[in-house]
């Protein structure tokens, strides 16, 4: 080989592993100013907290807090806009807890808003399931069409079906089946965030629309229909000697799968539990039912349309449970029997002139300030007082809930 050429290939070699050296040196320096800013918002953040515990003053100015606050990929927070409260608050528990990670604090507390999802694909033809985990900070509810809470839940828990075109395969089954896909709760976090989308884009005007409709919730609230011990289990419809299909032709494969579809593999995938607590497969399980009992914390309260509003909380404080108003600066004692009026959204009736006769009319305008984010607290279950008597069972809350309107 000449050596010109041994030349060119040595300094080819050369000039790639220079690029590679440049490339890691910019990836490590983009990694330290993030966490530098990360950082700078974390002290922020510390100081807005140690001044609201610590100082005799109602509020403190959170400015300095927002001006370092970036967003993912390192957006700075622009505080003439309005921002998205659910987006603000998963950014803040994950900037806390991945830095937490980072620096490996020994006594770092458990995130008490952190929980885990079991996103499970269930066949309908056969008795092949899987599960997936996946952790979360809080849940998004449809809110459209919805009356209440417990039924936004149930939506949620339901699933979609995967047929036609859209059957998927499944480990140790060498054939496209039909399936479920759904996800329910496997682990509850102290304190689980439900975020209600009232915001959505309207694609025909291409503008973003607010969902003022009335939307209802309790203030006890029973989690064990939503739990993988708890959800409705699927019905399947296959004969019994079906269940040996997963061992015959398949649709695009030669008949000779791995799994036996009768529950004899991997108990992760062909258990015969139904996800209702009484299988054998790693979905199920025996789950402790007073685990999954909350009781109203807080809500976030949204005013305003979809391009500008406004937010404030309710917030259950103190060891006499005493609810207050958290609108600015202001801090307010509450009533929390003005929650459905405050919280609920909905309409209400007004009279307007009619422009055409001078007459007045009744008409229905939208009530614009509704709950946005929910909050829910473990109840701690040691001895129950005699007139709070047990949080609902799975058609939502106590039958004496609080936040029930009067018949």
């Amino acid at each position: 080989v000449p050596s010109e050429v041994e030349d060119e290939g040595k300094a080819s070699e050369s000039n790639d592993k220079d690029g590679e050296i440049d490339e890691a040196k910019v990836k490590a320096e983009e990694e330290l100013k993030k966490a530098r800013e990360d950082d700078k918002a974390l002290r922020e953040l510390r100081l807005v907290f140690a001044h609201l515990h610590g100082s005799d003053r109602m509020s403190y100015d959170a400015r300095s807090f927002c001006e370092n606050f970036r967003w993912p990929g390192g957006r700075p927070v622009v505080m003439s806009e309005q921002q998205d409260a659910q987006e603000f608050l998963s950014r803040v528990i994950d900037l806390i807890h991945e830095r937490r990670k980072s620096l490996k604090y020994p006594n770092a507390p458990e995130n008490i808003f952190q929980g885990v999802l079991s996103n499970q694909t269930i066949s309908l033809e056969t008795t092949h399931e899987s599960e997936r985990e996946e952790g979360f900070s809080s849940l998004s509810l449809a809110v459209n069409n919805k009356a209440n809470l417990l039924e936004a839940l149930d939506l949620y828990v339901k699933g979609e079906t995967l047929d036609a075109n859209n059957k998927v395969r499944m480990e140790g089954c060498p054939r496209r089946v039909t399936a479920v896909k759904r996800a329910c709760i496997k682990k509850a976090p102290p304190v689980i965030v439900l975020h209600l989308k009232r915001f959505y884009t309207d694609f025909d005007t291409m503008r973003m629309v607010k969902i003022n409709s009335r939307f209802e919730f309790p203030e006890l609230l029973d989690l064990y229909p939503y739990s993988v011990h708890g959800v409705p289990p699927i019905e399947r419809k296959f004969e019994s000697e079906d269940l040996g299909d997963c061992n015959g032709k398949g649709d695009d494969g030669d008949g000779n799968g791995n799994g036996d579809g009768n529950g004899n593999g991997d108990s992760s995938h062909n258990g015969h539990g139904n996800g209702n607590g009484n299988g054998n497969g790693n979905i199920n399980g025996n789950g402790v039912r007073e685990e999954w009992q909350y009781r109203l914390k807080g809500v976030v309260v949204h005013t305003g349309m979809a391009s500008s509003g406004h937010y404030y909380s309710f917030i259950r404080v103190g060891s006499d449970n005493k609810w207050a108003e958290f609108n600015d600066k202001k801090i307010t004692p509450f009533d929390p029997s003005r929650i459905p009026a405050e919280c609920f959204g909905g309409s209400r009736e007004v009279m307007r002139t009619d422009p055409k006769t001078g007459n007045k009319v009744k008409s229905q305008v939208d009530i614009i300030h509704n709950a946005y984010l929910l909050f829910y607290e473990r109840i701690a279950h040691s001895t129950p007082s005699p007139d709070e008597g047990e949080a609902g069972s799975g058609a939502g809350a106590a039958e004496d809930d609080p936040l029930a309107d009067p018949e």
